[in-house]
């Protein structure tokens, strides 16, 4: 796998691969980061994770998974449309912060976003349905039917 950013989003991500034993390589324009994971042993790559140079360093062409958790959407828009070309079987997960960069992405192969807002919004919601004494599986079907744009707005 490959994880561009290595921030609070990232750092989950890479300690989930790490207890999987899933090998992966942190990109991260955080020097000090990138030295400390290196001086554990890890793989990790300075710069930007919207670098074409650096994923292709990063092993993207033959990447199971690609995971970009930027802040910056230009950088990620870039990654996925190189990873895009280096690696169509990749499967990619990007983050994303606006509702266009969500539709974006929507049709994309291999391609998901997850938008951070509206993950928060539907835990939130399950959790407060919960508190109504709504069980867990119908707060989750709520939030289904929400998500795929059958509820609130």
């Amino acid at each position: 796998a490959v994880l561009c950013g290595h921030g609070r989003v990232g750092s989950v991500l890479a300690g989930i691969l790490r207890q999987r034993g899933i090998p992966f390589v942190v990109i991260d324009l955080d020097k000090k980061l990138v030295e400390s994971l290196r001086a554990r042993g890890e793989r990790a790559l300075y710069g930007d994770g919207g670098s074409p140079t650096l994923l292709d360093r990063a092993g993207v062409a033959t990447a199971r998974a690609v995971l970009i958790t930027m802040p910056d959407a230009a950088a990620s828009r870039v990654a996925v449309e190189h990873v895009r070309v280096a690696n169509p079987d990749a499967a990619i997960c990007v983050r994303v912060h606006r509702e266009a960069e969500h539709a974006l992405y929507a049709n994309q192969p291999n391609t998901e976003s997850v938008h951070g807002e509206l993950e928060l919004a539907y835990a939130l919601a399950g959790r407060m349905l919960g508190a109504f004494g709504v069980s867990a599986v119908e707060a989750e079907a709520v939030v289904l039917d929400v998500r795929r744009g059958g509820g609130a707005s």
